[in-house]
């Protein structure tokens, strides 16, 4: 009975699958079949069901796990014990919604190699209704998502299947990303129906998102709107006069755009609509050293934001607005 073994156990029930289990633990799959087969046989009973759909665990299996999860993380704490911070090494897999990405990604790159520079940081660009899929899969073990008032009970259902804890980092507001010619800025204030007749640009799987959004009268779509997979073109397309976008005030921070006045990012009076940013990970293993590091520079990084760029009082009080075009 070997200390790894136990490690095997709990990522195995994490995934339920041997194939994503092993890929995180990076072994073979029949490397991985073969050890818990015999850890199965020394104990005497069997801990996972084996099917074409994947693995489940037993009566007995849950039990077991349970304890594999006491002893994984309790070895976990023991090496936080003596880490120096240039000792502490290792790699760290991160998704991270579009907003996180433009706000957040090279300041946590660039505090993560200050204080720990051994940590190699993996990100995946992700959007935010792919932030638990992406963790599910065990393609990243840590997760920046997003979700509105509308999205929330659906985020955290889909997390509290698949195992993770949602903590929330950062309360946004949506603004509308104009042309700095764009003649709405004459305006003292801009409503979403004087939007209207002018083109808009979203993020392409709109039309996928759309159904789990609830409907509002005030949906800002125009007839004509482009589409686009990434932020810079949707940037440049509003830089350029094709577009205006409605976006999360964060995608101005630190915009060559913005910064150059080619985009000036404008407050709606009519849409009180906030977008909260959460940090996902497993509930079922404690995070490795280099990760617990991680999630406490991320954490760190959303306070100072969260002070430097307070929501204003009017947005905080209509939270309970419901709109499509707010996952970033």
């Amino acid at each position: 009975m070997r200390l790894e073994q136990f490690q095997y156990i709990v990522e195995i029930a994490r995934y339920k699958s041997m194939s994503k289990a092993a890929k995180k633990l990076f072994i073979t799959q029949p490397s991985l079949s073969t050890a818990i087969q015999n850890f199965e046989e020394e104990i005497g009973c069997q801990i996972f069901n084996r099917s074409s759909h994947g693995v489940s665990l037993t009566a007995q299996g849950e039990k077991i796990v349970e304890i594999a999860e006491i002893i994984v993380n309790n070895v976990e704490k023991v090496k936080s014990f003596g880490n120096r911070k240039d000792q502490i090494a290792g790699d760290v897999y991160l998704a991270a919604a579009p907003v996180a990405c433009n706000a957040l990604i090279f300041e946590l790159m660039f505090s993560l190699k200050k204080d720990y520079p051994h940590i190699n940081l993996n990100i995946t660009e992700q959007r935010p209704s792919k932030t638990i899929q992406t963790l599910a899969k065990g393609q990243a073990t840590i997760g920046i998502g997003t979700y509105s008032p509308s999205t929330k009970e659906m985020t955290l259902l889909e997390a509290s299947k698949n195992n993770f804890i949602i903590e929330e980092l950062y309360q946004d507001e949506m603004m509308v990303f104009l042309h700095h010619q764009h003649p709405l800025l004459r305006r003292q204030t801009i409503c979403l129906e004087d939007l209207e007749p002018y083109t808009q640009a979203f993020f392409k799987d709109y039309a996928n998102m759309i159904s789990f959004e609830v409907q509002d009268r005030h949906q800002p779509l125009s007839h004509n709107y482009y589409t686009f997979t990434d932020r810079e073109s949707i940037k440049k397309a509003v830089a350029q006069g094709f577009a205006y976008a409605i976006l999360p005030k964060l995608m101005a921070l630190d915009d060559i755009y913005v910064k150059s006045g080619l985009i000036v990012p404008v407050a709606l009076a009519d849409f009180g609509v906030t977008l909260t940013t959460y940090m996902a990970y497993s509930s079922r293993s404690m995070p490795t050293v280099t990760e617990q590091h991680t999630m406490t520079t991320i954490r760190a990084l959303y306070e100072r934001l969260a002070k430097e760029n307070p929501l204003p009082t009017s947005t905080q009080e209509n939270t309970s607005n419901k709109c499509g075009l707010v996952c970033y």
